[in-house]
Formats: C-alpha cells, structure tokens, sequence
C-alpha cells in the first residue's frame, strides 16, 4: 500500500550541466530538427532556486516576524508621546475617524485590543494548522500497521476532533489570560468619571471603533474574493474556448500529418541510439511464431472459444448486440468478457453443487436399496428392483468404460502405424497458441504451475529471505543483480507508486520488473514512451468528437483491467519513460499518488447524467487499483531529457550502472506464487518490527544530517523524503539488509542527486565538508554509495 505525503512541496527542475553540449544543428536530419531543437533549448535551462513560500519554516518565520515588528512599532508609539500624536493627528485620519465619532485614544485602545485577540487566537491556529499534517500521517500509519480501515468517514472523524480540541484550547487560553490579566480594573478606568469628563464614553467608544474596524476588514476580504471570483471565471471561459480550438485544431490533416512526422522522427532517433520500437516487439513474436511448424499442426477448433476472441481482438463489440452507442467500447468489451468469466465460475460451482447432490441422493438410494435388499432376503420375500437412479448411474459407467476402450484401441492403432512408418511425423494436436508458449520456456511453466499447487501463505519468516530467493531465481535464469539492488526493488513497492529504474543501456532495467512478476505470478506490461507524448491525453486515450468515442489507449485498457484481479500484483512499465518529459504526459498520476487510496481517480472526460458507462468508470474518472505500482526505466544519455525534481521526490530511484558479472547462489529457485494481501502483509509487518525502524538516536542523526546538507548547499527537503525513508528502511532491513545501507541508498538517490548540475563555487568547499562530516559521525566506507557519488562531483568541478 501506497503511503501518503500530504506535503505540498512542489520542487523545481535541476536541468543538465551547461557544459554538456547537445549536438550540432547540422547533424540533425530533415523532420526531426525542431524536436531537437527543442531539446537543446531545455538542456540548458538554468537552475532555479526553490520559492520561499513553499517552505513551513519559512512561512511560521515570516509570520513570526511580522508580528514582532507590529508589537515593537505598538509598543514605540505608546511609549513615545511625541511619536503617537503625529500620527494620529494627520488631517486624513482625524477625518476619517471623527466622521465615525471615535477619539484618538479610542483607536489607540482599539488596536491593543484586535491585537491581543489577534495573538490569543492566531498564535494557537498557526500552531494547529502547522502540526496538523504530521500528526495526521502518524495516525494513518499507525492505522495501516494494525490493519484498520483508513475511509473518508475517519477523515472526517479526525479533522472534527483536531479542530474542536484547538477551539477548546484557544477559549482556555482567552479564560486564563483574562483571569491573569486585571481586565476588571481597566474597564473600571475606562469607565470612571474623571477619564468621561476628557475622553467621553471611552468603553463603549472603544467597542464602536472595534466594530468599525473589523467591518473594513470583512469589507476589504470580500472585495478581495469577488475579485478572484471574477478572474477564476474569465480563466474559464479562455481555457474553455482554447480548448474547443485545439480540438478543432488536432481534427485537421495537418495536425495529423505533423503528429505522423513526428513519430517517424522518434522513431528514427530511437534506431541511431540503438533503442527498440514498437514495431520490433511485433517481429520478434512473429520471429517466435516462425519457429513453429505449422506443417503438420491439427487446430482443434471451439466455436466458442473463437467467438469470444472475435469479440475482443482489436476492440470488436459482440455481434449479437447492439454496442454503438458505447462511449468507452474497449472497456466495456472487458466489462462483458469479465462478466462470462464470472458466469463461466457460477456454472462450475452450480455443477459441482449439482454433482454433490446427485452423489448423496445416489448413496442414499443404494442404501436405501440395500437395506431393502436384505430385508427381503431375511423374509424370504423376492428382490426388490433397483432405483432408476441406480440402473442410469450403471449405465453412465458402462458407456465410459467403453469409451474409454475405443480410445485405447486408437491409440494402439496410431503407435503400430506409426512403428510401420517410421519416416512420418508425429502429428503436432496443440492449439495455436499454445505451441508457441511450449516453445518459450515449457520447463518454467510447469514449474510455476506445480508452485503454486504446493503454494504454502507467505509469512513474515519466509518475507526475510524472499530477497535471497528472487536472486536465485534469476541466477536460474541467468541474470544477476545484486542483493541490495533487489531490496531495494521489494522495499520501494512499501514507498512509493512509482519506481525509476536508471542508469546504463543493457543493465538489466526492463528485466527486474518482468522476472520478478514471473517469480510472484503477477502481471507485467510494457508500453514504450514516444517523444510526442505532452499531456495525459497521450498515456490514457482522448474522446473523439468525430466518431463520438473515447479513444482508450493500452495502458488505459490493462490499468482499468486491473481491478478484475486485485489479488495479483500488477505493474504498468514506461520503457524509456524520459524520452518525453515525464511532468507533462504523467502530472495527473504524480499528483493523485499525493492522496489517500480511496482518491486515486484519473479524469478522462466529463459524462453526462445517465450515459452508460463501464463498471468502473466514476464521474468520468479511471480508479487506479491499489494493486498497481508504476516502473519507469530511464537511459542516461544526451537522447533523452532530464529527470526533474519533482519526479525524483515522488519516485525511488535504483540506479544500474555497474556490469553484473555471473554468480551462484545455493537458495531455492523455484517459483513463489504471491497474492496482493500476502505481500502487503507482510510489508506492513515488517514496517511494524522495532528492530526494523530507525530508533529515535538514528532518526535524529539522519535529520541533523540533512539539515547539514541543506545549509550547507542552499538545499531544502520536504516531509516527503522523510516518510518515504521510515517505510523503505524497516523492510530493506527484513529482507536481510542494514539500516545503514538502507539509509545510504536513500542518501545518495534522493538528496545529494539534488547537487547534480549545481556549478557554483560554493559546492566544492561544500562536497569537502560534507565528506568529512560523513566520516566524522558515520565512518569512512560506511556510506559508500554516498562517498562515490560525492567524489565523482568532485571530479567534474575540477
């Protein structure tokens, strides 16, 4: 399960080093030079700072300040007679507050008294609304761990209660102060005779002038709001008519003709960098298909079977019904193939209900039989005659016993023709289809089939040494990564939703996630990123105006899909997912991984009252399951853009830069069937071991660490980086890892990565300090991934 982070923190873009120059104007062909450009222009976007507003500390600071100033500036003005007249005695405001009839010292009592409710209520609010969001995450973890529901009703229940138990401790604290403070004797000076005599009623003044005073508050606050109204309604009605006009626009043939040259394009880029297309993973299935010999291949042919396929291939709506006016046509064909499988499964279990009835009224009636049978011979009375369900019961069995010797007389005549004839083959009886998955790893198959009938539920003893197993097996297989690679691999499905497997060509980045649902028998799919791709239209489908449908894209079919299985583990991979910069095409998904798992819902289109739509399909909206992680692999190379902040604070990066040479391993390699519930089990266990955690010594360490850092390179860090490292250290560590590798890990590919492409002359000095406080309180080799990564910024700053 997906851990929430409130945190609004929305981070800048760290761009490519200046000096990483992109290729020359001229070595770019016909058709692919703008995108190029493009690129180049983006390599060498500089650096921006972080907005100050988006930091807690820095706002509670400023606030903090402001009214310091106020109270220094209230307290000078009463303290200076000289001071306080000048103002107050301007023309424009003794008008103005002589046309209400308020004194000099009315306002001067006035605003001691907003500014002492302001503080008795504010300073507790700003605390409240401060604390509120880490209290809130405890909380929900806590629920996690001990399997409680987390819905929007204890939402609710938790806002209510933090909010009333605030108010109450604002009015206590309004009591206490006027218990402390002698409110009584200043009253009766402001209302004593001699104060009357030369200021008037000044109690009830005071009161007017406060009235007075929050009226043009409230006044200036809605003049405020109609403003924003007015300008939210005019943002609409632009955005409204901008995008009939790019509908309009991507309806046209020369749309289509640029978005047909620039995939050609991508494409071609794609083959000079020695990366596969779209079009390469059909040939390799007929490359596959080629290797069967269809020459002597009998297709056993089920109508049904071939019936239902006709309806699925290629979106086709069933022939013996009307699906034209079907808004989502693909999803509703998997609607309806879902509802034969659970038809399919009703009719088995009513066949067996069934077969179990009949077993019992067979038993019953052949002892009914036989006590009738022995009755009768005790009497000496005739045989009685047997059941009709008994006689149908003995013929059933007659008919198959000579079924079944027909069928081994032809097997008998098919060997002995077969030994006359040596020199004719065998012929192959295999449907199409399933010859090819013989083809492709037969021994594997029967592997996992026979694993998962001997499938024993996974418990938090066998989670410990899963890391070890899922090595082996890959050994098997003959791929190797590292142990703590593959911790990190299970342990980032406890942080995050989405995984960014970066580094080399050929390390094993579109491998890991697909052997490792072979290993769980999850399921995995594969969706190339194209370099066209801007927004969410491109990754979920589009609704087409033309033909009156929603267009749904793969992804969209295999993630809506998911929710049919949600006891298997399901992962959506984007194949070289920085071809195409990640923050347009995928903002939609970044942000709605920020919210509970009940909110999870992507818009697709606004639907109409009453429209059909499919099963789960909610206002327009997809659902993502919470069975579903998303992997993004990411080349580092000149061809690709660069990863911005944003995406990395959301992600777990595991990087693949080293060449993994072969190695054995003595654990068991057979397969581990798993289902969703057994993993998050034992996560969520895992995350609840205390020797698992990070004590509160080592948190704090870790924090005064990052603070270090932060001052020391201008850097700021959210609550975000923190959540995710106190989920992904405790089940690092029950897969056999150590805290401090764990923590390295995290080090390396989410804090100190932000240094990458900062060139200022501060960073060296700062790389030489950071380095020396990591051997000062960690020890040197302790953080190696930390101690190289920070060495190779070393040597590009010099």
């Amino acid at each position: 399960m997906a851990s929430e982070n409130p945190s609004n923190e929305e981070t800048l873009a760290l761009e490519q080093p200046a000096e990483e120059q992109a290729p020359a104007e001229s070595e770019t062909i016909e058709g692919k030079g703008d995108l190029d450009k493009e690129a180049q222009k983006s390599r060498k976007n500089k650096v921006k700072k972080k907005a100050w507003y988006n930091s807690p500390f820095t706002i509670s600071l400023t606030i903090t300040i402001i009214w310091l100033v106020i109270l220094l500036a209230m307290l000078f003005i009463d303290v200076s007679n000289s001071i306080r007249p000048q103002w107050l005695d301007l023309p424009a405001v003794r008008s103005f507050f002589e046309f209400f009839g308020i004194k000099q010292f009315d306002v001067y009592m006035t605003s001691w008294a907003l500014f002492g409710i302001a503080t008795l209520i504010g300073v507790p609010l700003l605390f409240a609304i401060s604390t509120r969001k880490p209290v809130y995450i405890r909380r929900y973890n806590k629920r996690l761990a001990k399997g409680k529901p987390v819905d929007s009703d204890w939402k609710i229940r938790f806002n209510v209660k933090w909010w009333i138990t605030w108010i109450v401790i604002i009015l206590i604290g309004m009591t206490v102060s006027a218990v402390l403070f002698p409110w009584t004797n200043l009253i009766k000076q402001l209302t004593s005779e001699d104060l009357a005599k030369t200021q008037g009623p000044v109690f009830l003044n005071v009161l007017m002038a406060t009235g007075i005073v929050l009226a043009m508050l409230v006044g200036v606050l809605l003049a405020l709001i109609l403003i924003i109204l007015i300008l939210r309604a005019l943002v609409r009605l632009l955005a409204g008519f901008a995008q009939s006009v790019a509908k309009t626009m991507m309806t046209t043939g020369d749309y289509q003709d640029f978005k047909a040259a620039a995939e050609a394009a991508a494409a071609e880029r794609r083959r000079d960098a020695g990366l596969s297309l779209p079009g390469d993973y059909a040939l390799l299935g007929q490359d596959a298909l080629s290797r069967v010999d269809f020459s002597n291949l009998q297709v056993n042919v089920d109508p049904n079977k071939i019936q239902g396929m006709n309806q699925l291939v290629g979106g086709q709506r069933r022939k013996d019904e009307d699906r034209s006016g079907d808004l989502f046509p693909a999803l509703t064909v998997i609607d309806h193939k879902w509802d034969e499988i659970y038809a399919e499964e009703e009719r088995k279990k009513q066949e067996e209900a069934d077969r179990k009835a009949h077993e019992e009224e067979l038993a019953k009636a052949k002892a009914e039989y036989e006590e009738a049978c022995g009755k009768a011979l005790r009497e000496g009375a005739p045989t009685p005659e047997k059941p009709q369900i008994l006689l149908d019961e003995e013929a059933r069995i007659e008919e198959e016993k000579r079924l079944a010797e027909e069928e081994a007389a032809r097997k008998a005549e098919e060997e002995a023709n077969l030994e006359e004839n040596p020199e004719e083959p065998k012929k192959n009886t295999a449907v199409i289809g399933t010859a090819v998955q013989n083809a492709l790893g037969e021994e594997d198959r029967k592997r996992f089939e026979e694993a998962k009938k001997n499938h024993v539920t996974m418990t938090y003893k066998d989670f410990k040494t899963l890391a070890y197993r899922f090595q082996s097996y890959l050994c098997h297989q003959k791929y190797y990564f590292p142990i703590d690679t593959i911790r990190a691999w299970i342990a980032g499905f406890s942080s995050s939703r989405l995984l960014i497997l970066q580094g080399l060509s050929g390390t094993g980045k579109s491998t890991l996630p697909r052997v490792f649902l072979e290993y769980i028998g999850g399921k995995a799919f594969f969706f190339p990123v194209q370099a066209t791709w801007r927004d969410r239209s491109d990754i979920v489908g589009y609704y087409s105006d033309f033909t009156g449908e929603f267009k749904e894209t793969e992804l969209l079919k295999h993630l809506y899909e998911a929710a049919y299985f949600p006891d298997q583990m399901n992962i959506m991979v984007l194949d070289e997912m920085n071809i195409s910069r990640i923050e347009y095409y995928f903002a939609d998904f970044l942000s709605i991984f920020e919210y509970p798992p009940e909110d999870w819902l992507i818009p697709l289109m606004q639907v109409k009252l009453g429209t059909p739509v499919p099963r789960f399909i909610e206002n327009g909206k997809v659902r993502i399951p919470t069975n579903t992680w998303f992997i993004g692999t990411a080349n580092t190379d000149d061809s690709t853009f660069t990863i911005t902040d944003k995406v990395y604070d959301r992600a777990i990066v595991i990087e693949f830069n080293d060449l993994n040479l072969p190695f054995t391993s003595d654990w068991d390699y057979s397969p581990y069937p798993l289902t969703m519930e057994e993993l998050t089990t034992c996560i969520n266990e895992a995350m609840a071991h205390k020797e698992n955690q990070l004590t509160e010594a080592e948190r704090t360490k870790f924090m005064k660490l990052t603070m270090f850092i932060g001052e020391t390179f201008d850097l700021a860090f959210g609550n975000r980086i923190m959540n995710q490292i106190d989920r992904f250290v405790p089940v690092f560590v029950a897969l056999g890892g150590t805290k401090e590798a764990a923590l390295d890990l995290m080090l390396a590919r989410k804090i100190l990565r932000k240094l990458d492409g900062h060139f200022e002359s501060f960073v060296k000095n700062g790389l030489v300090k950071l380095s020396r406080y990591l051997q000062q309180y960690y020890g040197k080799g302790t953080l190696k991934l930390s101690e190289a990564l920070i060495e190779k910024y070393n040597r590009k700053l010099s």
